[in-house]
């Protein structure tokens, strides 16, 4: 992660029965508060409200484990049993926006991609003043799946190394001819493969008449000069 985690503890919570399944945004209020201040507040008894987490650009406070806890921040009981509250800077900047968006992605891993809420989606208010959840949902998504992007599966068939001479015929065996074999399964046979067992046999003799008769030299079944050339094209390509 990229920014800075810390965790306290606030009072201000309840057990979870059930895991979360959604996310709500809030923020602080007035502009210009501190953060370590908007933290020590929801940590305080008397304060009566508190949230999961604390975050602006860089930096992000668990008050809360979302895992175990509902934390009293939106104002609604239903709500708060079900949903996990962020508490974000109200001066709104990009590296605010970055911080929650990664915060929202990391919470994704742990629960699952859960929809994000606006307070006022659920109470008359003014909160989240400028944050948009649509937003913060399509900057997290971004990060999330970069992180989970599939891999491309790897060639079944290495990169093919080709013989450094170029005459080979029935009998002949060795590295070589298992050179030969490996170019033609990669390049030129779809479904039946050569056994790369080094032997230039009467199924190899065949796959390289065959593979000569579809890209020009003469289709004698022999791996000459003019094939290894035409191979070493191919495999450039």
């Amino acid at each position: 992660m990229s920014y800075k985690l810390t965790k306290k503890t606030t009072p201000n919570k309840d057990r979870r029965k059930n895991s979360p399944i959604e996310i709500v945004i809030h923020h602080w209020g007035a502009k210009g508060q501190r953060f370590d201040n908007v933290v020590n507040w929801l940590c305080a008894a008397r304060s009566g409200v508190s949230a999961h987490y604390v975050a602006q650009s860089g930096k992000v406070c668990e008050l809360a484990d979302p895992d175990r806890f509902a934390t009293w921040h939106a104002g609604n009981w239903s709500h708060n049993l079900k949903s996990i509250g962020i508490e974000c800077r109200p001066e709104h900047t990009n590296g605010d926006q970055k911080t929650v968006a990664e915060l929202v992605a990391d919470l994704w891993d742990r629960f699952g991609v859960l929809p994000i809420l606006e307070h006022r989606d659920i109470v008359a208010t003014a909160c989240p003043g400028d944050w948009d959840a649509d937003q913060v949902y399509a900057d997290a998504e971004k990060i999330y799946k970069a992180r989970h992007k599939k891999p491309k599966k790897p060639s079944t068939i290495a990169n093919v190394r080709l013989p450094k001479r170029g005459y080979y015929a029935l009998g002949d065996t060795g590295t070589s001819v298992e050179l030969i074999q490996k170019f033609l399964n990669k390049h030129y046979l779809k479904k039946t493969k050569l056994d790369v067992d080094g032997i230039y046999g009467p199924k190899t003799q065949l796959e390289v008449s065959g593979w000569q008769n579809s890209v020009g030299p003469e289709a004698d079944g022999l791996f000459g000069k003019k094939s290894l050339a035409k191979a070493k094209k191919i495999a450039k390509a």
